[in-house]
């Protein structure tokens, strides 16, 4: 059901590399013929993975819940944007910059960001589907391991805006009277520039932790 073009794409590493082995087929479910095609491989499928707005599969005629009376041992996973039942945002158009900004990523990136002063700031990395994917498929694995013992198979949602905020959890808690010893050496300089009334964008090589603020991107991306 990829709408993915084949020859062209291929002449992009990264293509060539996240969809290396599989098989592209170009399937239109508002045919009668493309919805018949769809059903035929699900009918062979031990896994089918969506990742439509909440309710758009159903209504295009690929329904999870009655494949899976027909068919128990069926696994489908749905990676929406946002969670079904999430009434205010789930019919939302889920582009990585609206989930990044519904869920707080622009601001709860780390330690480094607060730092360089630059809190919020916008980032190109792709984190909600890198989340929601390593998710989707670990839970997937870990239903085809649970259908080995029962037969049955699962339904499973994993939405994107959740996936990311179990990404950024960690770098928006807090743990009081943590020592020292567990502290990083950007923690310890936030600590001491905020008690000092310096600025986050000042580079600072007179430190104690000898931690200068001018980083290059590189190494920002590299601490998340």
């Amino acid at each position: 059901m990829s709408t993915r073009r084949p020859a062209p794409f291929w002449d992009s590493p990264a293509n060539a590399t996240l969809n290396r082995n599989k098989l592209i087929v170009q399937i239109d479910l508002k045919t009668e013929t493309g919805l018949a095609q769809a059903l035929a491989l699900i009918a062979e499928a031990d896994i089918v993975v969506e990742n439509f707005r909440p309710g758009v599969l159903a209504r295009l005629g690929i329904d999870f819940p009655t494949l899976r009376e027909e068919r128990p041992e069926l696994i489908t996973v749905s990676v929406p944007g946002f969670a079904s039942n999430d009434h205010l945002r789930r019919e939302w158009r889920a582009f990585e910059s609206v989930i990044a900004a519904a869920s707080g990523q622009f601001t709860d990136m780390g330690v480094n960001r607060v730092l360089m002063g630059k809190n919020p700031f916008f980032s190109p990395l792709p984190l909600a589907s890198a989340y929601g994917t390593l998710y989707a498929a670990s839970a997937a694995a870990l239903a085809l391991q649970v259908r080995e013992r029962s037969g049955i198979g699962d339904q499973i949602e994993v939405p994107l805006a959740c996936a990311v905020m179990e990404g950024l959890a960690y770098n928006s808690c807090q743990i009081e009277d943590l020592p020292i010893r567990y502290k990083s050496a950007r923690d310890i300089e936030i600590v001491r520039r905020r008690e000092a009334s310096l600025p986050m964008d000042r580079p600072c090589t007179n430190s104690p932790t000898r931690f200068t603020a001018t980083m290059s991107a590189k190494t920002d991306a590299g601490s998340l």
